[in-house]
């Protein structure tokens, strides 16, 4: 009965055990967004803490390292069979899980399942070990309740079944505790079966506390919260600190920062998008405005498989922002008047950026800027070339104020305008329209605070240099660039006359690529843009920026890779701005048209209907950048050629299918292969040892394991020896029901009884008759059921080594 006892009080320790590594599993699951079944996790929770308790009651049964074994051999046949790298596929795994964030661009079916079940075998393996110790289990519910309340402090929103659990632990182990106390206290240290009897009067009172209506408002622990919130910001603030002065780079902004690249720059490095929450900056602004793109990097130089800053000459004494701003505005002094004053075809923007959690040298600004004025006079800027930069790097109480002007790229007479310009040159020198410009000084610049003398005929000059600047600088392609990058560019804009009109399509032909945040890891060898365009077909916002600008190269365009942030206008802060977090980080292409300046295309399917969000729509857009509006208007106006391969993929597609199916069938017979393989093996293993036990036995142990076996025998035919039964009593209760060569079992009985309780010697005669009736009713079961039946219920009694050996 004690043991009885101790077996049933390891069964409580299992259940306390499956309990907390279910709370822990749905846990994670909703709060890390794993979107797993909730009865997925739930058997993911019991099972592997099942097989645990199972294998720990039966760690002598040579059985139980069998069947881990096999289960070893077939998860390696698998992963041989799939041709599965494990080192590539658990540090894919890894960046994954550090990545993700809940989105469903990110979100791979697989990794989420295996998270689950390896958080369900670890986790559950570890509690159901130190459910063994009285101490850790105390500490383990003082842990759980100091959870709780920090969950609550944070307003963490969790199951109840999970809430449910931590109070049905802790009632448990408060009720242990006091067991305990009270047998010391009575001089009764081995009773522990009270806490059995009340562990279902815990999980009654756990379960009612979780069905009672509960306020929708947690307790505020309004100064809990404060105290944490002011710790929060400076351990940031070091943290932010730390990483800047340890960092190798020279304190510019990067996309890397958001997962985009490796922390060399290069492309494809085969990671996982990282969606950081941080928020970066904060900028001023009114609900519903549309989107502004943010400058951070600006590169001029594609190498194959990284952008680079080299070169970028400028006008001497002149900033590169401002000539752009120039340049656009003569582009709008070559409009008729009265188109200009019917139509917006750009719109002032004057907003105050203020950074948070980023520390970098880089000054974030829009294209068409043309004014800025930083907070702190001996905060200065370098303002020479398209990358402007602070002298020394800057974070927290950084901001700036900055005017700028936004073209209204999804109207028709602006894209007229752009097509125009195919014709235009700074080389041969135009009468400037002076009444148009008073006008655009009057009406679109009036409150503009830089005054430009844009009819001086030097600035004219110095944008015709600056044009020449960009043809030299802007056009450069590796060597080694394949042709067929080159070919396919050429196709894709063989209809069309103007570089707006060129651009536009290669833009919407990037349309039908695959926005995804796990492309996988570029090939060594391989081009960057090649790859994407050709081979791989998917990937996030630099593979799309940097086909769109490689292949506008290609025809002939100078084009630039630009690095930065989307900022949106959905979440006001208390402060009345708008959180600007560092998985907004986007990369997109612009190109340089000469008489306008430079142009930003949208190449990545995700986020074309932000950037051409049309004046006064105020569609809703998801966190993230990504938007369910997609309205791809004139981009249908393009012809569009189908992507490379495309027939083929389809092909792949379908024998990938075929293959997945042909693969389970294969996986499944292996398995089953496997698991007979073994049980053969180890079924004569076993027959193996018994007669070797046979063989050295005496006549007093040969009796003995025949009589054992023939109770088996019996126990199959409906006569089982019960606990409180004697041997007396079952041959009483058998009779002459078997009888074989007039030997009975209660002459069998007898024998047994003068050597178990008499203490005498066996006979080699006794032996003899005690085995003629043991092969009696074995052959008695061989006439009546099948061999596979018989083989079976031989080796039951053979695994039950107890009993024989």
């Amino acid at each position: 009965m004690l043991k009885d006892r101790e077996k049933i009080y390891q069964l409580y320790h299992t259940v306390l055990s499956m309990s907390l590594t279910c709370a822990l599993i749905l846990g994670i699951n909703q709060y890390y967004e794993l979107k797993v079944n909730v009865f997925l996790c739930v058997f993911f929770s019991f099972l592997p803490t099942l097989l645990v308790y199972l294998f720990d009651m039966n760690r002598k049964n040579v059985v139980s390292y069998l069947i881990l074994l096999s289960l070893f051999i077939l998860i390696g046949f698998i992963l041989w069979l799939r041709k599965v790298n494990l080192w590539e596929w658990i540090n894919n795994l890894v960046n994954w899980s550090l990545t993700y964030n809940g989105t469903e661009e990110m979100y791979i079916g697989s990794y989420p399942k295996f998270i689950i079940f390896a958080i369900g075998m670890l986790g559950g393996t570890f509690l159901y070990l130190l459910m063994k110790n009285q101490i850790i289990k105390v500490l383990m519910a003082i842990t759980i309740l100091a959870a709780m309340i920090v969950l609550s402090l944070n307003k963490v929103d969790l199951y109840k079944v999970v809430i449910g659990i931590g109070i049905f632990y802790i009632m448990t182990i408060i009720i242990e505790i006091y067991g305990a106390l009270y047998n010391r206290r009575a001089e009764k240290l081995n009773r522990k079966e009270g806490i059995l009897y009340l562990t279902p009067v815990c999980l009654l009172l756990a379960v009612l506390s979780i069905l009672l209506p509960s306020k929708p408002e947690p307790i505020q622990w309004e100064g809990a919260k404060t105290f944490y919130r002011i710790m929060k910001e400076q351990v940031e603030d070091w943290i932010i600190d730390i990483e800047y002065y340890f960092e190798k780079s020279n304190g510019d902004f990067v996309i890397s920062l958001s997962g985009y690249s490796d922390e060399n720059g290069d492309l494809g490095d085969g990671g996982v998008l990282t969606l950081d929450e941080t928020i970066a900056f904060d900028i001023s602004g009114s609900k519903g405005s549309k989107p502004i793109y943010l400058m951070g990097s600006v590169s001029n130089e594609y190498t194959g498989n990284r952008w680079e800053k080299t070169n970028q000459k400028t006008i001497n004494g002149q900033q590169e922002y401002l000539l752009d701003y120039s340049e656009l505005v003569y582009g709008l002094s070559r409009q008729k008047i009265e188109q200009l004053e019917e139509i917006p075809y750009i719109n002032q923007r004057k907003i105050k950026i203020e950074y948070g959690s980023i520390k970098t040298k880089t000054f974030f600004y829009p294209l068409k800027s043309s004014y800025f004025n930083v907070d702190n006079e001996k905060k200065r800027l370098q303002r020479e070339n398209a990358n402007i930069r602070f002298d020394k790097a800057q974070g927290r109480n950084t901001s700036y104020d900055l005017i700028f002007y936004e073209m209204n790229l999804s109207d028709e007479y602006v894209q007229e305008m752009l097509r125009e310009e195919k014709d235009f040159s700074y080389k041969e020198v135009e009468e400037i329209n002076q009444e148009a410009l008073d006008w655009l000084n009057d009406n679109y610049f009036r409150n503009d605070k830089v005054k430009i003398k844009l009819s001086e005929e030097k600035v004219y000059e110095q944008l015709q240099s600056r044009a020449q600047i960009i043809e030299m600088e802007y056009k450069d392609l590796p060597k080694d660039l394949p042709d067929r990058v080159k070919k396919l560019a050429e196709e894709i804009t063989a209809h069309y006359e103007t570089d707006y009109d060129r651009l536009k399509a290669i833009e919407a032909f990037l349309q039908q690529y695959t926005y995804t945040l796990s492309p996988g890891k570029l090939p060594e060898g391989k081009d960057f843009v090649d790859y994407f365009l050709f081979e791989n077909k998917k990937g996030y916002c630099t593979a799309f920026a940097s086909s769109l600008a490689v292949m506008g190269r290609c025809i002939g365009i100078p084009t630039r890779y630009v690095e930065g942030y989307v900022a949106r206008f959905d979440n006001v802060t208390k402060s009345g701005m708008y959180p600007v977090k560092n998985r907004q980080a986007h990369a997109w292409a612009e190109a340089y048209i000469e008489g306008i300046g430079w142009i930003p295309f949208e190449a990545t399917p995700d986020f074309y209907s932000i950037r051409y969000q049309s004046w006064g729509d105020k569609s809703k857009y998801q966190n993230g950048g990504v938007s369910d509006y997609k309205p791809y208007g004139h981009l249908n106006d393009y012809e569009v050629p189908p992507l490379p391969g495309s027939d083929e993929s389809l092909l792949e597609e379908t024998m990938g299918e075929n293959n997945h199916i042909l693969m389970g069938i294969t996986i499944t017979v292996v398995a089953i292969l496997i698991l007979l393989f073994v049980v053969l093996i180890y079924d004569c293993l076993l027959k193996y040892q018994y007669r070797k036990r046979m063989g050295k036995a005496n006549n007093n142990e040969r009796m003995y394991l025949l009589f054992l076996r023939i109770l088996y025998l019996l126990k199959l035919e409906g006569y089982t020896l019960k606990q409180e039964e004697t041997i007396k009593m079952l041959a009483y209760q058998i009779k002459d029901t078997f009888d074989y060569e007039n030997i009975k079992f209660a002459d069998v009985a007898n024998i047994f009884m003068r050597y178990r309780y008499g203490e005498v010697d066996i006979t080699a005669m006794e032996v003899w008759k005690v085995g003629i009736f043991q092969q009696g009713l074995s052959n008695k079961r061989k006439q009546e059921q099948s061999k596979f039946r018989i083989w079976f219920e031989e080796f039951i009694f053979l695994t039950n080594k107890g009993n024989w050996s």
